[in-house]
């Protein structure tokens, strides 16, 4: 199977997934890069097609809803002064859809926090 293959199966299962909501949570997206994994696929070129399809079609994965929560939460605290080191030192973690979507949000409005 090639990967212009497994992304026509990653843009049917994204669909079927996310067609409520237009967001992919971790356990959806384990699962789908699963299916390619079973197929030949390397988990890195499973996840970059995923992450790839995703964006065409205009939806969000969890895992990059937090990271770039994560990435905006530490430039804030870093000008604040309340934190300084890296993104590796600094554990923070958001948990259900709607502190995702607030993050989400907040992100894309570039509103402070």
């Amino acid at each position: 199977m090639t990967l212009d293959d497994i992304k026509r199966e990653f843009a049917s299962q994204v669909k079927l997934r996310g067609f409520d909501d237009k967001y992919i949570d971790k356990a959806e997206e384990k699962e789908i890069i699963q299916l390619a994994i079973a197929k030949g696929i390397s988990f890195e070129s499973a996840r970059s097609s995923l992450q790839q399809v995703c964006e065409q079609q205009g939806y969000q994965l969890e895992s990059g809803v937090m990271k770039e929560a994560k990435n905006l939460l530490e430039v804030h605290a870093e000008q604040l002064g309340l934190i300084s080191g890296t993104a590796e030192e600094i554990n923070i973690t958001v948990k259900g859809r709607q502190a995702a979507e607030r993050a989400k949000s907040i992100f894309k409005a570039g509103q402070s926090v």
